[in-house]
């Protein structure tokens, strides 16, 4: 797939309107400021979304700070309110306070920690929202530290390698010394790529295709990948099974919001849409479409399966259940029997139909005696589809795969890889 990184900024600006809509009307922008190319295009980016006027950048030195006259050059270029918040007294304070000698990790990840702390102090004290700004390659090697600068409210650049965070850069027409700017983590005296063994274009590649030609670098990423994906996960919890009560003391818009899809498989595209109606409902009825279907080439997941993924990337959020085709033990209308289904496990009907096709599917429902029901369309933000997701299985991409996918489905890949496989290789023997 090529990459359009004029679409792709477009896109961000457009998600980072939405999250502020949804998350914090009105609210400001936090940025960390560095002066290299993941502060300056995430700063850029929220800028365009926002104006300028909502985004603070904070620039963090820690004592003396060489190339600090970068992190200015960019404030200055985006004409954005900032603050200069030096931290050496408190890292100096907390090592000090600490009473026994701290490892080489626990003195090289504490100045990050206390910048996030910073950051958290900072939009609190200005009704603002802190943007996170790691991008896919340092996620993927786990080259961030914990609590620091991989925390954060939203995250724009976590799904883009180091050189299309640059090339996105470029549209927004930043300084190509700020683009280009030699990463480090500003205190071990290195740079990124010294640290890591191996260089961004290298890992970026294999990220994206696969290839990599040097054996040694390939084990040493895949481990690093492995090693650090606890970064990337929500906090493990112990969870009793107790009651919680479903008081809201926040009503959304609508009460009840139902979707209708099959799923086969779930992508980014369907996240976007049901985080979307969480939002907006008060409960979220998914209904499996086709839920009849499995091992066939256009339906190779079960119903059970699908429902699994979709529980492990939403948990309690949403209610998940069958709709099998009409034909299968049901007749009739389309929409009544959408309704029908809705009632028998809510106990009432909807009141928003949430969905990613672009033709009318409120159309459904024109029959249907007494309903008024709402529509909500919406459009893709990311180009993709799921027998574009069900071809990487095929071609065995997994670095694709995982671009379109919650991270929490990633240790699936192979099992759900060989259910692909299998009903590929059917078709096959069918049409012999």
């Amino acid at each position: 797939m090529s990459f359009d990184a004029e679409k792709i900024k477009d896109g961000c600006v457009a998600w980072i309107r939405d999250f502020f809509e949804e998350n914090g009307k009105g609210c400001n922008a936090v940025v960390g400021i560095s002066g290299g190319k993941d502060s300056s295009v995430t700063a850029a980016l929220c800028a365009e979304a926002l104006g300028k006027d909502r985004v603070i950048g904070v620039l963090m030195p820690d004592g003396e700070q060489s190339d600090i006259d970068m992190a200015k050059l960019l404030v200055e270029h985006l004409g954005i309110k900032h603050y200069v918040v030096n931290i050496q007294g408190s890292t100096k304070g907390l090592k000090e306070a600490i009473p026994f000698e701290l490892s080489e990790q626990s003195r090289i990840n504490l100045p990050p920690r206390i910048r996030m702390s910073t950051l958290y102090a900072v939009s609190q004290s200005h009704n603002g929202r802190v943007a996170n700004t790691c991008n896919l390659s340092e996620d993927w090697v786990g080259y961030s530290t914990r609590y620091g600068d991989s925390a954060g409210d939203f995250s724009p650049l976590s799904h883009l390698t180091v050189a299309e965070v640059k090339a996105v850069g470029r549209t927004l027409g930043l300084p190509e010394c700020l683009i280009e700017k030699v990463p480090s983590d500003g205190l071990s005296g290195l740079s990124d790529e010294d640290k890591l063994g191996f260089t961004y274009a290298e890992l970026d590649r294999y990220i994206r295709t696969g290839a990599i030609e040097d054996k040694e670098h390939k084990e040493k990423i895949d481990r690093l990948h492995r090693q650090n994906l606890f970064k990337l996960r929500l906090m493990p919890s112990y969870d009793p099974g107790l009651k919680v009560s479903e008081y809201d003391a926040d009503p959304k818009a609508y009460g009840l919001g139902i979707i209708v899809g099959r799923f086969q498989t779930l992508h980014v595209g369907h996240e976007y849409m049901i985080r979307m109606a969480t939002a907006l409902c008060d409960r979220v009825l998914i209904f499996i479409g086709s839920s009849q279907e499995e091992g066939t080439e256009k339906n190779p997941f079960s119903y059970e399966l699908r429902k699994d993924l979709l529980a492990t990337v939403f948990g309690d959020s949403v209610m998940i259940y069958p709709l099998p085709d009409i034909g299968v033990g049901n007749n009739g209308n389309w929409g009544d029997y959408v309704i029908e289904n809705a009632e028998k496990v809510c106990g009432m009907r909807p009141d928003l139909l949430i969905s990613g096709k672009e033709e009318r599917r409120r159309d459904w429902f024109d029959g249907v005696e007494g309903l008024d029901i709402s529509e909500l369309y919406i459009p893709k933000t990311i180009d993709i589809s799921a027998s574009e997701m069900r071809e990487f299985f095929l071609e065995d991409d997994s670095r694709s795969w995982k671009r379109y996918v919650d991270r929490r489905l990633w240790p699936r890949y192979e099992e759900l890889r060989d259910i692909v496989l299998k009903a590929s290789r059917n078709k096959a023997t069918e049409s012999i």
